[in-house]
């Protein structure tokens, strides 16, 4: 049996920036929720219909948009954290 996974290069682009993250705002640590929330606002959105996706954004080709962990950062700060 032949086995095919697929994985995804943005996986180690967002455990760093969740690191990032998470050094620069302890108190967001281990809160996935809030710190996914965050993550997803401050995006870098890009429009795609491509590969069926239903809307353009969050879409299937490139999620929620690209990362910014600045605007991250800045916005967990104006949200108290």
């Amino acid at each position: 049996m032949i086995m095919l996974m697929y994985c995804s290069m943005a996986t180690p682009a967002v455990a760093g920036a969740v690191a990032l993250l998470w050094s620069a705002v302890p108190s967001l640590e281990r809160n996935i929720e809030k710190t996914r929330e965050i993550f997803e606002k401050s995006a870098e959105h890009q429009t795609s219909n491509l590969c069926n996706s239903p809307q353009p954004t969050p879409n299937n080709v490139y999620g929620y948009g690209t990362i910014n962990v600045i605007k991250a950062y800045e916005l967990a700060k104006s949200l108290g954290y």
